[in-house]
């Protein structure tokens, strides 16, 4: 509801973009489709492949916003940002057989990404992916992360033109993933050494990408193998996955979404505050102390696991 306000008084002149302050959704569907990303009926390809679109780019950009004014995160297996936005080419033509609306819509012909993908609809802004930690009670998995993302929990975001830092360490975790699949061969093959497999197998290094996939073209890719991995139809044949303790209330759980994200910023504070004092409590000082600490100690009741938590700071006592 937020999104849809801001776009509307956007568009009604009632806001300009620089009184607009950046909306954050969390588990929300995807809204919109026909040119969201600058890609729609309206658009054609030319001769040389290049695109002309009479629209003029994507919606926020039609409207003066930076793709940056819409920030949604959604949990690594939330069902509900999938939904509309995962792959519809079993059910693209029987849906457009509801009607002429249903008929020309862009998402189920595969022209809202152009990449032929068919979907109901798509998300516009910047997307950012929640993995909870493993610690939470409400994560009951064995591998709640999504295969695509490194096995932590952490909240990533999908950048379309990633930093050098970005892409350095991605290059660094890809070497590494490919160094234990290349061990895990050798496992596999007796312990014969992994230079061994290597020259069996007449591949060398390639060996690691086959294990990982080749890197994502574009943001768009990403962002559909998220979306279908795992598929909601999956979730959905799933009888486990009803009720209050099924995956799909789990998830998508407002009160979970506030517990992952506080266990995320309460390691990151307990990390601060260990660096800062060298392992000891970190001590506000007598004139700081009469206002709120920057790392203030957990309490038992404020905990964002329910359970025990040790103290991360002290304030001293005056």
């Amino acid at each position: 509801m937020a999104v849809l306000l801001m776009l509307m008084f956007r568009h009604r002149g009632v806001l300009l973009p620089q009184q607009i302050a950046p909306v954050y959704t969390f588990g929300a569907p995807a809204l919109f489709c026909d040119g969201a990303l600058g890609c729609c009926s309206a658009c054609s390809i030319g001769p040389d492949g290049s695109e002309a679109c009479t629209l003029g780019g994507s919606l926020l950009s039609r409207l003066g916003l930076r793709d940056d004014a819409i920030r949604s995160i959604m949990m690594a297996r939330d069902i509900v940002p999938r939904a509309f936005s995962c792959d519809y080419s079993l059910l693209a033509e029987i849906l457009r057989g509801w009607g002429p609306n249903w008929k020309d819509h862009t998402c189920l012909t595969g022209g809202a990404t152009g990449e032929g993908r068919r979907q109901l609809y798509v998300h516009i802004g910047r997307m950012f992916v929640l993995q909870p930690s493993t610690v939470l009670k409400f994560v009951t998995e064995p591998n709640p992360h999504l295969p695509l993302l490194p096995q932590q929990a952490e909240v990533y975001e999908l950048m379309p033109r990633p930093t050098l830092a970005s892409a350095m360490a991605a290059a660094r975790y890809r070497a590494a993933q490919g160094l234990r699949s290349l061990n895990e061969l050798n496992d596999a093959a007796g312990g014969i050494g992994s230079s061994d497999v290597e020259t069996q197998a007449g591949l060398g290094p390639a060996l690691s990408l086959i294990a990982l996939g080749r890197p994502a073209r574009h943001i768009e890719e990403v962002l559909a193998a998220i979306m279908d991995g795992p598929h909601p139809l999956d979730s959905l044949g799933d009888p486990g996955a009803y009720g209050p303790a099924g995956s799909i209330s789990r998830y998508h759980n407002p009160d979970n979404y506030t517990l992952a994200l506080g266990r995320l910023l309460a390691e990151r504070r307990d990390g601060a505050a260990s660096r800062l004092s060298g392992g000891a409590g970190f001590v506000v000082p007598k004139k700081a102390s009469q206002h709120r600490p920057f790392f203030p100690p957990p309490s038992p009741s404020a905990s964002v696991d329910g359970g025990d938590s040790a103290e991360a700071a002290t304030v001293a006592q005056q």
